[in-house]
């Protein structure tokens, strides 16, 4: 019974003695500016997200009236863009969507390039056709900017008769588009065609 009792009293100091380091999840903090092209001035009230091609993460930011923002806890890794959220239905007044590509580091602060945006924006509008010459629906369209030293990129799918309109997108520079069918379609695959 003694030895019982002094065997639990080392084992419980040996427990108190351990330090166990707890994980610690690495994110970072990134801030920014947005000029608007308009205007010259900086862009107030834009929300701006940490997307990828699987979708948005949870960090969220908001460009004060200096067009400065911070987006806490941005997820690490590269592919992800910078991203402007208008409403959908694209009114007057309101910013168009722009991008810029970034690598998040695992820790710290990121100073990303300054992010242009414009009121001024327009609609690409078109039809996408298969081998035969007949409308090829549910085809995705996307249309960004950035290898011509712009920021704008939107999408939209292709209806039953092949049209698309792509809306929101700022005006000033050139887009490239890229045709991407869906893998059931049998319509080969993606395109590229500069616009």
């Amino acid at each position: 019974m003694r030895f019982a009792a002094v065997s639990a009293l080392l084992l419980c100091g040996a427990l108190a003695s351990v330090a166990v380091p707890l994980p610690v999840l690495a994110t970072t903090t990134i801030q920014g500016h947005m000029t608007d092209t308009d205007t010259g001035g900086p862009a107030a009230g834009v929300v701006i997200k940490v997307c990828a091609a699987s979708g948005c993460a949870g960090s969220v930011g908001q460009t004060d009236s200096n067009g400065n923002y911070e987006i806490d806890n941005a997820p690490p890794g590269g592919a992800w863009s910078l991203v402007t959220f208008p409403t959908d239905a694209c009114t007057a007044g309101e910013y168009a969507r722009a991008h810029e590509n970034v690598t998040i580091p695992p820790d710290g602060v990121l100073n990303p390039p300054d992010i242009t945006v414009t009121r001024q924006k327009a609609t690409i509008e078109g039809v996408v056709r298969d081998s035969q010459n007949r409308p090829a629906a549910g085809v995705n369209v996307t249309a960004e900017n950035s290898e011509q030293g712009g920021d704008g990129f939107n999408y939209a799918n292709t209806g039953a008769d092949g049209s698309y309109a792509i809306p929101c997108l700022p005006i000033g520079r050139g887009y490239f588009l890229t045709a991407n069918p869906p893998r059931t379609a049998g319509l080969g695959q993606q395109m590229d065609s500069p616009f």
